[in-house]
Order: C-alpha cells, then structure tokens, then sequence
C-alpha cells in the first residue's frame, strides 16, 4: 500500500524569503527608531549599534567632552544579556516565524513600552531614569537581533549594516555590481536611515511616542509573519491515509 500513501505535507509558507525580506527591513526600520530616541533623548547612546556605544565609551573613558560613560556601559550589558536570553530560548525552535520567534519579538515589543512609560512618567534627563531606559531598550533590540539571526535572512541583522555596507560597496566593482542598488542590502541602510529620521521627528512630540511606535513595529512584523504559516487543509491524519482505505 506504501505507493498509495502520500507525504505528509509541511507547514506551507506564504509570501516566502520576499515576505521575510520585507519584514526583517520593518525590523531594521524600527531599530533605527529607536536608536534615535536613545541617542538624542537619553544622552549620547545607543540601543542597537553596539559598535558606536563601545566608541562612545571609550571617550567618555578618556574624558571626552560630553561623552558619557555610565549609559553606554549599561546599554551594552543590556543588549548582551537580551540576545544571550534570546538565544538560549530560540535554540530548538521549530521554523520560521515559529511561536519561539513571536514571543521573543512580542517579549521585545513589551520592553520597548516599558521604556516609554519610564520616559513619560520621569525625566529621561535624570542620570537613572536615562540609564535604566538605555539598558532596557537595549536589551529589546539584544532580543530581535537574535530572532532574526534565526529567521536568517541573508545580509540582514535588524541592529547594524556595517558589514551589509561592505559588502554592498565591494560588489559595485564587480561584474553586474551595480545591480546591488536594487538589492536588500542597500535597503538595509535606507530602511535604517529612514528609522532614524522617523525617530528623530517622533522625539520632538516626546520621546514616549518612538518607543511606542518601535513596539507597534515590532508587533506588526510579528504578526504578519506568523500569519504568514499555514497548515494546508487536510491536514497529517488525511494525508496518511490511502487512496484505496487501509484493506
């Protein structure tokens, strides 16, 4: 009977890698966002770009003028310790956009409201206030770093685009090079620019407003991308049944 029997199907995705694409640049969007918010509302930090947090800090070290020491410091054991969590928790995850990669974006989006309530309820000017938020909205984008290395879309992390810019800029000389204008990677570094400027203009209203519109990001990202997996009808106990019944 086995040549009656037909394969079980798998979880059909809808939209594919294009779908993700454009969910992961969402992603990045917002992480520019935030990054906004934290640089200019929180004193020269920042919540994704571990790497500008480690040069501010260390000329906040060497006594730069203006260059704190304490935000940075926190921000980075905030990042560390979100995608160190992330990670542990999305070691077995079981697919793309699984329910591990929703809950740790739903989980982020969570932190990044907390910061909007710390920073409406206090004075982000105040050196603790400032501090925690930096650290927590860290720890947000620690979160959706590690959810989309999951989710591995190619070239793209959410949080950085040094690399994405490399590689970009060393394939202009190649042959068909200039064709990577069109490419995810130089949307990459538009999407996060974008974010920034959004950022920007959301801060002038109060900085409250970016972090709740990252979280809105965040959680639209999430939903569409899990409403993205379906189950075809018919589902492994049809599926395994034989054309010709069990006789």
């Amino acid at each position: 009977m086995n040549r009656f029997r037909r394969r079980v199907p798998h979880p059909r995705r809808f939209g594919g890698e294009r779908l993700d694409v454009i969910l992961v640049l969402l992603l990045t969007g917002g992480a520019g966002m935030v990054d906004a918010a934290a640089f200019l509302g929180l004193g020269n930090v920042f919540a994704g770009n571990m790497t500008g947090n480690v040069l501010i800090l260390g000329m906040g070290t060497a006594g730069g003028a203006g260059m704190p020491v304490a935000g940075p410091i926190a921000a980075f054991l905030g990042f560390l310790a979100g995608a160190t969590a992330a990670g542990a928790f999305l070691r077995r995850y079981s697919g793309r956009w699984a329910r591990e990669i929703l809950a740790c974006l739903g989980f982020g989006a969570v932190l990044l409201l907390v910061c909007a309530l710390l920073v409406a309820l206090g004075d982000p000017a105040r050196h603790r206030i400032g501090v925690t938020t930096a650290a927590i909205a860290a720890c947000a984008m620690g979160i959706q770093a590690a959810a989309a290395r999951k989710l591995d879309v190619t070239d793209l992390t959410t949080v950085v685009v040094t690399v994405t810019l490399t590689k970009f800029a060393a394939e202009l000389g190649t042959r068909g090079g200039w064709a990577a204008l069109a490419n995810r990677r130089s949307a990459a570094v538009v999407c996060i620019a974008l974010g920034a400027a959004v950022g920007a203009l959301l801060e002038r209203c109060g900085l409250g407003w970016v972090f709740a519109a990252a979280a809105v990001v965040m959680v639209g990202a999430a939903v569409v991308g899990g409403a993205s997996i379906s189950t075809p009808a018919g589902g492994s106990r049809s599926a395994l049944r034989g054309r010709g019944g069990a006789g």
